[in-house]
């Protein structure tokens, strides 16, 4: 799931809108739509030709494009760009079950969390709860330079941001005995929100804030909907302060306390583990220097490739281009365009 990004020309006019993915990607321009593939890190190939009502045939193969990207509606208007009213508004929502609560928020440093913190931060300035805030780093598979800005943002708002870790034994016997979590199975989220569940459970929270935003995706948006018609923030014990959010408005919030995170400056899309599957193959390749043992980490792509990978490509091949990101049936596609393109790039337009 992902919304669509406006692209703002010199102007301040919205001249398109892309919806990346980890290979493929759509810009929309006008009435026009073009699908574009990440041939390699300096060439992007337009496949909108093989595009077909949102199956993508190529090279003999056939899949639908929901696979790697799957477009929620996006709404381009703000919903709390004066965020002291929105605030206002919430706390009158919340503040007969909010009142002497105790609350934990798992923050992650991604724009969402970062303005679902500073919501949470400014309703306690209208109702009295106790919140816990916590951040889970993951072994192995995420760089201490999030710690890094989990620590900048703790000591510029002037809170306390618990440091936990997923459990490191079991994170590790993991990564030897299922390989690196890909699209379709990770693993790692149920030990990155154990020790969380842990925390929540010892300080017995009354609730705990999810971020989840209305437009991040269908699903969500087939969920939280009944919220809103109901006017409601809390159920049973989740309280999504944020839910009504759009994009736009998340961004300001974080921009105008002067918090984005470093990667979204260095062109990411996502906050998440360096390793994420969902990251393009550039980004994986970029961050995998980051990790802290990136040799075991090399080691236990050896051992997949050669398990279930060394029929779908070359080594090399399989490491440039991340295929490690997928289950081997969509590796196999995924390096079977990438050839066919390879013996026909002249006849595409590249950019």
């Amino acid at each position: 799931m992902s919304e669509w990004i406006p692209i703002v020309d010199d102007e301040g006019q919205v001249d398109e809108f892309i919806n990346p993915g980890s290979d493929f990607a759509i810009i929309l321009r006008e009435k026009t739509r073009k699908l574009i593939f990440y041939y390699s890190k300096d060439i992007i190939v337009d496949v909108s030709q093989h595009l077909h009502d949102d199956i993508i045939e190529i090279g003999g193969f056939s899949i639908p494009i929901y696979r790697f990207i799957a477009p929620s509606a996006t709404f381009y208007c703000c919903i709390a760009y004066n965020l002291e009213e929105y605030v206002e508004f919430l706390a009158e929502a919340v503040k007969k079950l909010l009142r002497d609560k105790r609350v934990i928020l798992s923050y992650s440093g991604g724009k969402d969390s970062t303005a679902c913190l500073l919501v949470l931060l400014e309703l306690m300035k209208h109702i009295q709860f106790a919140l816990t805030v916590t951040y889970s780093h993951v072994p192995f598979l995420e760089s201490e330079r999030h710690i890094r800005f989990i620590e900048q943002v703790s000591k510029k708002l002037g809170i306390e941001i618990e440091i936990l870790e997923a459990p490191r034994g079991t994170f590790k016997k993991s990564l030897t005995e299922m390989g690196l979590p890909y699209r379709g199975f990770r693993w790692c989220t149920y030990l990155k929100i154990k020790p969380v569940k842990q925390r929540k459970k010892e300080m017995k929270a009354d609730f705990e804030v999810v971020g989840d935003r209305i437009s991040e995706g269908f699903k969500r948006f087939t969920t939280l909907v009944q919220y809103a018609i109901q006017r409601k923030f809390i159920i049973g014990k989740q309280f999504r302060p944020v839910y009504l959010l759009t994009l736009l408005d998340v961004i300001k919030i974080v921009r105008d306390k002067d918090l984005v995170h470093p990667d979204y400056l260095k062109g990411m899309t996502r906050i998440s583990c360096d390793l994420c599957p969902y990251r393009p193959f550039y980004e994986a390749n970029e961050l995998i220097h980051e990790v802290e043992d990136p040799g075991f980490i090399e080691k236990i792509l050896q051992d997949e490739y050669e398990k279930f990978y060394r029929e779908i490509s070359s080594f090399e091949e399989y490491m440039q281009f991340a295929l490690w990101r997928y289950h081997p049936d969509q590796a196999k596609f995924v390096a079977e365009i990438r050839r066919f393109l390879g013996k026909n790039l002249k006849t595409y337009n590249t950019m």
